[in-house]
């Protein structure tokens, strides 16, 4: 009956790790789902063993756990000028190996509602309300690209214009000439 305890927790932290993955990784970035799942099933993994094999202070182990991540997630933050890239992934790293700690306490509801809350405040947008953010990713990829084909032909015409310049500019340049 242990084994499958052990088994269920595994699968649970590697399964909250992937939804949470799977968010970063499909808005584009570098930390994405294997790394999630890794953080979350290696969190548990350490859990299980502090509470089982090392006998009375399991705190200690926990302790590394938040030290390591912390590591990991400063490797994601990048200082570009005067942005910085990467702080949000860093923190959800830091939140993933805490949900993987509860799993591996068999905390499973308590992991659960982290995941959902970290996953709402992934998908929170600082510029724009959470309804419209979603209401424009489910409406707004059409008149998105759109936009962006007009804007690329604009800039085609353009570059055309420059260098292939039209008859009415270069009669003008003639007319200049002959005078």
């Amino acid at each position: 009956m242990q084994h499958v305890i052990f088994i269920l927790q595994l699968l649970i932290a590697a399964a909250l790790g992937v939804a949470l993955g799977w968010q970063r990784q499909h808005i584009g970035k570098a930390a994405g789902l294997r790394t999630f799942a890794f953080v979350t099933l290696g969190s548990c993994l350490f859990t299980i063993l502090s509470l089982n094999a090392f006998g009375g202070d399991g705190g200690r182990v926990a302790a590394q756990i938040v030290t390591g991540i912390g590591f990991i997630g400063a490797g994601t933050i990048i200082h570009q000028g005067k942005s910085i890239e990467g702080l949000t992934t860093a923190a959800g790293l830091w939140s993933a190996a805490a949900i993987g700690m509860a799993v591996g306490a068999e905390w499973f509801i308590e992991a659960s509602l982290a995941t959902i809350v970290m996953l709402v405040l992934f998908f929170w947008d600082d510029d724009q309300p959470f309804s419209l953010r979603f209401l424009n990713r489910k409406m707004g990829k059409k008149s998105q690209s759109k936009a962006k084909k007009s804007a690329f032909v604009a800039m085609l015409a353009e570059w055309k214009e420059e260098l292939m310049p039209s008859r009415t500019r270069r009669n003008r340049r003639l007319t200049k000439r002959r005078r």
